[in-house]
């Protein structure tokens, strides 16, 4: 479903301002969306692009979960629908371990070029 960001990339900013590192975790869509919000690159922010095959309109979704409701005859009790914000600063190791294992053990490094050499350069390849 199409998440609200809310005031997610202000509060990124803010925390790239301060210089703590910050890894956002989105959409192809979004990551292009904090991206473009920033203006400039930033060497303490690591971004992860989700497989996106199209998010539904919340309209979709609701169709969806009444048609769940009807079919198992239940409501339905809880959805964890997103998370915006993990703070890091308690974990200063956390976001270098993690950006050596952004891909899976099975992903060819060598598809994602400008991800090499950003890993190559920070010394994590």
């Amino acid at each position: 479903m199409q998440s609200d960001l809310g005031d997610c990339f202000s509060e990124i900013k803010k925390h790239l301002m301060q210089e703590t590192k910050v890894c956002f975790i989105g959409t192809p869509c979004q990551v292009y969306g904090l991206k473009s919000y920033l203006r400039k690159e930033y060497d303490n922010l690591v971004t992860v692009d989700l497989v996106c095959h199209g998010t539904p309109s919340p309209k979709l979704w609701k169709k969806y979960l009444d048609e769940q409701k009807d079919k198992y005859h239940s409501e339905i009790d809880d959805i964890v629908e997103k998370i915006n914000y993990i703070g890091l600063e308690d974990a200063k190791d956390f976001i270098e371990k993690m950006r050596a294992a952004s891909f899976l053990p099975h992903t060819n490094i060598d598809n994602y070029p400008t991800v090499k050499q950003k890993l190559l350069e920070r010394g994590l390849l």
